[in-house]
């Protein structure tokens, strides 16, 4: 099952007793929950290798694999923090504008530098559909929320207009809308109810 998981909903001691530290993604699996998009990511890609979602060890693809995860992680995902959550970093709130600002001039950064990767055809993103694929498209979709227009990063744009071409995105789009979906697959159902679980 799929849901979407409002930031006041990870607040709830329901949500907490799925992920304790309140934060998102979270998947049951055989009894056990696992957190954080690059183990929930890799798990997912793990369970159907005939899908290549994630490159062969030992690969150089699955170095550039573990390397762009990492990155995204690291520096991508945190560059949106201080602009979602200024409160996070400081405590003045007349100082919140000014870290908003700095954190989108980091963003843009990013968006710039993946931008050139796609160009040079330099990122494993593209041809081939992997388990990068969902964590970049979310942080490509934060652009909106920033008015970062992605008019300014062709390659990015390009790349996830490709991706909402995809059946499982659309299904995963229409959850977060709230609307009951069914995967491509009919192995997720959405929307799932927390207080049920």
């Amino acid at each position: 099952m799929l849901c979407r998981v409002d930031r006041e909903q990870r607040a709830t001691d329901t949500y907490k007793r799925i992920n304790p530290l309140g934060r998102v993604p979270a998947m049951r699996v055989d009894g056990r929950t696992i957190v954080e998009n690059a183990a929930v990511l890799a798990h997912l890609a793990a369970r159907k290798p005939a899908l290549g979602l994630m490159p062969a060890d030992g690969t150089a693809e699955r170095d550039a694999f573990n390397q762009w995860m990492s990155h995204f992680g690291t520096t991508f995902h945190i560059a949106y923090g201080p602009f979602f959550g200024p409160a996070r970093y400081i405590k003045d709130e007349a100082q919140f504008p000014a870290v908003k600002d700095k954190a989108l001039e980091n963003v843009r950064a990013q968006y710039k530098f993946m931008d050139e990767r796609l160009a040079k055809n330099e990122f494993i993103l593209g041809s081939k559909r992997t388990a990068l694929d969902p964590y970049f498209y979310g942080m490509a979709r934060w652009a909106e929320r920033a008015e970062i227009p992605l008019t300014d990063y062709s390659n990015v744009l390009r790349w996830k207009k490709a991706l909402e071409t995809d059946p499982a995105v659309a299904f995963a789009l229409a959850t977060e809308r709230g609307e009951s979906a069914k995967s491509p697959s009919g192995a997720c159902l959405a929307p799932l109810d927390l207080t049920k679980l």
